[in-house]
């Protein structure tokens, strides 16, 4: 993705994977949400650096793992709802 006005979305994956690349996307505000649903499957999701990645979501014999590097001053906030039945969720920079 390399669109400036991201305003947020739904990633689901079933017994399947995806990547999704953002690291030359940017957001139309100062946050925006994206909602996961991951049964028995990956999803992999890339981020620029200057944001900052907030999970607040359930793993149930899954996983959801924030691999991001810290920004000093982040100037955009990436909020991951959802879930991971039996499947996963990685976020990395």
């Amino acid at each position: 993705f390399t669109s400036k006005k991201l305003k947020g979305g739904r990633i689901s994956a079933i017994m399947g994977g995806c990547e999704i690349n953002l690291s030359n996307a940017d957001m139309e505000a100062e946050q925006m949400v994206l909602d996961t649903s991951s049964i028995m499957s990956g999803i992999d999701i890339r981020v620029p650096a200057h944001w900052e990645v907030i999970l607040q979501a359930s793993p149930i014999l899954g996983g959801m793992e924030d691999k991001t590097t810290k920004p000093q001053n982040p100037s955009k906030k990436l909020i991951i709802k959802g879930s991971a039945i039996m499947g996963a969720v990685e976020i990395k920079n």
